[in-house]
């Protein structure tokens, strides 16, 4: 790999080093890297600057990190969105909006259930009041009418538009079983 650049940051995502390197390839024991530079930030904010020529550096990042082509994660299964939102949120990242696909593939595959629990009562409905006709055209316009709240609240979340109803972020090791805890 040729021109490596690699930043660590705390967790108020703040600089604490930056490494900048020619060349970098990666090895059994870890990344060989040539040509480099690190810079450290300490806590007055002085950079302390050390160059050399070549260096073994392990990082948590693996070749196959670098190599693998990553799936969208509208074509992931549950669980490797949930994973890989796991990986991300370790690492620090913002993970809001796949927080909202991995619940929306929860979500949505409901659609059947709650179509069905409305459709009964009007299926129950006396002939009286319309007929079959009357059923059918009230279950398709709820049916479109939950797809498009349902499309809405998708693409708000995705924005960022919506009140998260949690202020430490979303726990993706236990999807939540009750009301959220309060801080």
């Amino acid at each position: 790999m040729d021109g490596m650049l690699l930043l660590e940051i705390d967790k108020d995502f703040r600089i604490v080093s930056r490494l900048d390197a020619r060349k970098a390839r990666w090895t059994p024991d870890g990344w060989q890297i040539t040509g480099g530079t690190i810079r450290r930030v300490d806590a007055e904010n002085r950079v302390r600057t050390e160059s050399f020529d070549s260096r073994l550096v392990t990082l948590p990042e693996h070749i196959d990190d670098f190599t693998q082509i990553q799936k969208l994660p509208e074509a992931m299964s549950f669980l490797e969105l949930r994973a890989y939102v796991g990986k991300l949120q370790e690492s620090g990242h913002q993970v809001g909006k796949y927080v909202v696909q991995l619940y929306s593939k929860l979500s949505f595959p409901l659609v059947h259930l709650i179509m069905a629990l409305v459709a009964i009562p009007f299926a129950l409905a006396s002939p009286r009041s319309g007929g079959r006709a009357v059923g059918i055209g009230v279950a398709i316009v709820i049916a479109v009418g939950y797809w498009m709240v349902h499309s809405m609240a998708l693409a708000f979340a995705q924005a960022d538009l919506l009140p998260r109803p949690w202020r430490r972020g979303p726990r993706i090791s236990s999807l939540p079983a009750s009301a959220p805890p309060s801080s």
